[in-house]
C-alpha cells in the first residue's frame, strides 16, 4: 500500500521523466562518435590494412584504431584510414590512398540522399566528426544483454569511435565511476528505451536525465580511485573481451573491484548504504524531482 505510484512503479511522486537536450547535473556534455557515411571505404580489418600498407607504406600514419559498440565489445580490431588533416597534395603522392578516396566519393554520388551527394564534395570528411582532444569514455548505444554493469570504455585521444557509441569528451575517472556503478545502471534500467532484453543508452533520457548531488573533491578522489581499480582488473585479464568480462564470467576480482566502487559512489547520495534498487531508486527520483524544481524555480 502506497500514496503515489510512477510509470516506473515506485512510490515517488513523480512524472515520467523527459528528454533532455543538456545534463541537468554538473556532468560533460555526451555526444556521439563519428559517421563517415563512406561505404566502408575508410574500413579495414587488421589483415585488410596490412596488405594495404605492404603496398602503400607510406600512409601507416594516417590509419586510426577504430571502435564501434562490436569492436569494443568484442576486443577484435579495426582500423579507419583518417584522412581530414591530409592535404590534397599529400593524398597525390600516395596512389592507394587516392583511390580509396575516389571510391568513397563515387559511393556518396549514387546515394539517392541529398545530403549524401552534397558530402561527395568533402570526400575526405565525415558526415559526422568528434574527435576529443583527451582521451575519452564511450558507452554503447545498445547492450544487448547487460547483466550488473553497464560496460564503459576509456579510449585513447588517437582512437575514433563510431556513431554506435555516445562519446563524453572527458577523461576524468570520476565520470566513469559514475557511469560504471550500479546506481547509474539503475537509473538507466528504469528510465531507458529497450533493446530486446538490453538497453537502449540515449544520452537525452539515459544520462542528461541522471541526477548526481553535488559532492566534494575528497568523494570524487574516492571515486577515481575505485574506477582506476576497475581499469586494472580489466588489463590484469587482458585476454578476455568486454562481453565476456561482464558476462556471467565475469572475474570476481573484477566484481570486487565494482562492488566497491558501488559503495563509493552510494555514498555520494546518502549517508548510509540502502538495502533495495527500489530504495536507491526512490532516492534517485526524489533527488531528480528536487533538481528539475530547483531549475524552474
Amino acid at each position: 500500500s502506497v500514496t503515489h505510484i510512477n510509470p516506473y512503479l515506485t512510490s515517488t511522486d513523480i512524472t515520467a521523466v523527459s528528454p533532455r537536450s543538456k545534463p541537468l547535473s554538473n556532468l560533460p556534455k555526451m555526444g556521439i562518435g563519428n559517421k563517415p557515411v563512406d561505404g566502408g571505404g575508410f574500413l579495414f580489418t587488421n589483415d585488410e590494412k596490412n596488405n594495404f600498407l605492404k603496398i602503400e607504406p607510406d600512409a601507416e600514419p594516417y590509419f586510426k584504431k577504430w571502435f564501434g559498440a562490436q569492436e569494443f565489445n568484442s576486443g577484435v580490431s579495426r582500423w579507419c584510414l583518417s584522412l581530414q588533416q591530409v592535404s590534397n597534395e599529400e593524398i597525390s603522392r600516395l596512389p592507394e590512398v587516392a583511390k580509396v578516396v575516389e571510391k568513397v566519393k563515387a559511393f556518396r554520388l549514387k546515394s539517392t540522399s541529398n545530403p549524401t551527394i552534397k558530402l561527395a564534395n568533402t570526400p575526405k570528411r565525415f558526415h559526422v566528426e568528434n574527435f576529443p582532444s583527451t582521451n575519452f569514455l564511450i558507452i554503447p548505444k545498445v547492450s544487448s544483454s547487460v547483466k550488473d554493469y553497464l560496460p564503459v570504455g576509456l579510449l585513447k585521444k588517437e582512437d575514433l569511435a563510431s556513431d554506435l557509441l555516445n562519446v563524453v569528451s572527458s577523461e576524468d575517472l570520476f565520470f566513469m565511476g559514475l557511469l560504471s556503478s550500479k546506481i547509474h545502471l539503475i537509473w538507466t534500467t528504469a528510465v531507458s528505451g529497450k533493446f530486446g532484453n538490453g538497453i537502449r543508452y540515449s544520452s537525452k533520457i539515459c544520462y542528461n536525465t541522471f541526477p548526481v548531488p553535488e559532492v566534494t573533491e575528497k568523494q570524487k578522489d574516492q571515486v577515481r580511485s575505485a574506477a582506476l581499480n576497475i581499469l586494472l582488473e580489466r588489463e590484469a585479464y587482458s585476454d578476455m573481451s568486454i562481453s565476456k568480462l561482464y558476462s556471467d564470467s565475469m572475474p570476481d576480482s573484477l566484481r570486487e573491484a565494482h562492488e566497491t566502487l558501488d559503495k563509493k559512489v552510494e555514498l555520494l547520495y546518502s549517508t548510509k548504504l540502502l538495502n533495495s534498487e527500489e530504495e536507491k531508486l526512490n532516492l534517485l527520483f526524489s533527488l531528480y524531482k528536487k533538481m528539475i524544481g530547483n531549475e524552474n524555480a
